[in-house]
C-alpha cells in the first residue's frame, strides 16, 4: 500500500492502483489512474471537497459500471454505479462522518494511508460481492 503512495502520490490515484492490484476484473488502465489527479486534498488546501480515498473509489465503480448511452441496458448499468457509490458513502459516514477531506482527515488522526486501504477494502469487497461470486 506504501509502494502505491510513493508511486502515484494523491489519495485518488493511489486508491485506484489498489483496486486495480486487488481486483482481477477492475482493469489496469493508465488513463484512470491519471484521471484521479486532481481529485485529492492538493486541490483545495482546506480539505473542503470530497476525499481522494472516496473519490478513487468511485472512479473506479464510474469505470466498471457506470451509463454512457441513453439505453435502457445503460441507464441500469448508471442505477448500480450510483448504489454502490452510496455504498461507500455509507462506509465513509459510518467510519468518518461523511466523506469530506478535511472531515475524514480529522477523524482518521490525518492517517491517509488507513483511510486509503480501508476504502480500497470496502470497494473490492463490494464489486467482488457485486460481480463474482467472492466476497
Amino acid at each position: 500500500m506504501i509502494a502505491h503512495q510513493k508511486i502515484y502520490g494523491g489519495c485518488a490515484r493511489w486508491t485506484v492502483a489498489a483496486l486495480q492490484d486487488a481486483v482481477p476484473f477492475v482493469p489496469v488502465d493508465d488513463g484512470l489512474r491519471r484521471a484521479g489527479t486532481c481529485l485529492d486534498a492538493e486541490t483545495t488546501p482546506t480539505g473542503s471537497h470530497s476525499c481522494g480515498a472516496f473519490t478513487g473509489c468511485l472512479l473506479v465503480i464510474g469505470h466498471l459500471c457506470g451509463a454512457n448511452t441513453g439505453d435502457e441496458a445503460n441507464e441500469q448499468r448508471g442505477s448500480l454505479a450510483h448504489e454502490l457509490a452510496r455504498r461507500i458513502r455509507q462506509g465513509f459516514g459510518e467510519e468518518y462522518g461523511g466523506v469530506l477531506c478535511k472531515d475524514v482527515r480529522e477523524a482518521a488522526d490525518g492517517n491517509c494511508p488507513d483511510v486509503v486501504g480501508k476504502a480500497a477494502q470496502w470497494t473490492a469487497e463490494i464489486l467482488l460481492k457485486e460481480f463474482s461470486d467472492a466476497s
